[in-house]
């Protein structure tokens, strides 16, 4: 949905909670892209993008051009079946190649920001749990699906290489009664999640599946 002054993207979230009875089990899967590039949500201003970097990543072709609704983010991939080469490079990558320093900083700013915005999300879908009564006994796993390259490497966004800024994910995980460290430094994947959020409802995950069940680490074992 559209990102406006004041309000947030989980706006359909917010209101589909609304209808659900709160004495029944319920389960919600909310893909937020507001921190996924372009990152940016409204044309920038000249004076807050005197690099152009910003502007670039708001006309990015296929998003803005075509649907310049204010929507944040925009799905990755290509239709391309096979090895296609490049006609030319990429007017971001140029950008940043010749803008130097500030437009590095630009483009982090923009990434900045959308985090934010990200965050916004999350406490306001976490405000209507707490409002229909559900907060407190509600399993919820906050997690994201890559990370991003900030030019450490020569290289912006994802997909290219594996730095640990890319495949190095936040994950949070909040089970009603599992209590244990606050952090913890085992190595586990997103094919943990399925037989994690099983086990914490009773159910036995599916013989034969990647992937193990997080409770016991979250209790510190």
């Amino acid at each position: 949905t559209p990102i406006t002054d004041g309000a947030t993207s989980a706006e359909p979230v917010i209101a589909w909670l609304a209808t659900q009875p709160t004495d029944r089990p319920m389960f919600l899967m909310v893909h937020n892209r507001t921190a996924h590039f372009p990152f940016v949500y409204k044309k920038p201003s000249e004076a807050d993008d005197p690099t152009g970097i910003k502007t670039l990543l708001w006309n990015t072709p296929g998003l803005r051009e075509d649907d310049n609704d204010g929507k944040p983010g925009m799905a990755g991939g290509t239709s391309e079946t096979g090895v296609a080469p490049l006609a030319r490079e990429d007017p971001l990558v140029a950008a940043l190649r010749t803008g130097g320093a500030p437009a590095e900083r630009a483009w982090r700013s923009a990434y900045a920001e959308a985090v934010t915005w990200a965050d916004r999300d999350i406490a306001a879908v976490m405000s209507a749990l707490e409002r229909r009564g559900r907060l407190d006994r509600t399993v919820l796993v906050l997690v994201a699906d890559h990370g991003e390259s900030l030019w450490e490497h020569g290289e912006m966004i994802h997909g290219i290489s594996f730095y640990e800024g890319v495949v190095r994910v936040p994950l949070l995980v909040s089970i009603p009664g599992v209590s244990g460290p606050d952090q913890h430094g085992a190595l586990v994947s997103h094919v943990d999640l399925m037989p994690t959020i099983l086990e914490s409802v009773g159910a036995m995950p599916p013989a034969g599946i990647d992937g193990s069940s997080l409770l016991p680490v979250l209790r510190g074992e």
